[in-house]
């Protein structure tokens, strides 16, 4: 004969509410990282953005070498990113970024010019 255990009772459907549970509480887990990764990957790519901005806005001033779009397209690269646009401004140079990913397609714009003040 097999002791009861007392308070244990399986019939009532609480394994089930507990396992719906914990599924519940893991998609919700799994849904708020992909939407972390996604925040990542926007901020990586603006950065990338400014970043390829200065870059062609330099080389348009003569601080650095290569043909300003160039130079932007290459920061872009080395980031994983690819440039949308490239255009001169009269403030200085306009680029932005473009990159598709599982979280949709996604773009940032940047304007790189000279110092103010």
């Amino acid at each position: 004969m097999t002791p009861k255990l007392s308070g244990w009772h399986t019939s009532d459907g609480s394994v089930a509410v507990g396992v719906a549970l914990v599924a519940a509480a893991a998609a919700l887990l799994m849904a708020l990282a992909l939407i972390v990764v996604g925040l990542r990957q926007h901020a990586l790519l603006r950065a990338a953005a400014d970043a390829a901005a200065v870059s062609a806005a330099d080389a348009r001033r003569g601080i650095t070498a290569g043909v300003p779009c160039d130079v932007a397209a290459r920061i872009a690269r080395l980031n994983g990113f690819d440039v949308a646009e490239c255009t001169a401004t009269e403030r200085g140079m306009l680029v932005v970024l473009h990159h598709d990913s599982v979280f949709g397609s996604m773009s940032a714009t940047a304007h790189g010019g000279r110092p103010t003040g």
